[in-house]
């Protein structure tokens, strides 16, 4: 996966699931679904996700709780992937 592809999904969890803006996540993934409304953007983000979640190696915890933003703390890695899936993949292709 690319590090522009990186860079976006952190983009997008820190702008739309970001815990220190206090939204609750329904309005996060109401955000998050208003933002990526056209069939072309759904294409993209369909194919950045299939690779970031294809990526054995990816680390869903740190995507997810980090120095710059914090969405969610997962105790194991498994546990994140199944967030990050829920938040991410359901809402726009799930």
């Amino acid at each position: 996966m690319a590090m522009d592809e990186i860079d976006n999904l952190r983009r997008i969890l820190k702008n739309y699931f970001n815990a220190e803006d206090g939204l609750s996540e329904e309005v996060s993934i109401g955000l998050y679904q208003r933002s990526f409304s056209s069939p072309e953007q759904r294409r993209t983000l369909r194919d950045q996700l299939s690779r970031a979640f294809a990526d054995p190696l990816r680390d869903w915890r740190s995507l997810l709780a980090n120095g710059e933003y914090e969405v969610y703390f997962a105790a194991t890695e498994e546990e994140a992937r199944a967030f990050a899936r829920r938040i991410l993949w359901d809402p726009i292709l799930g």
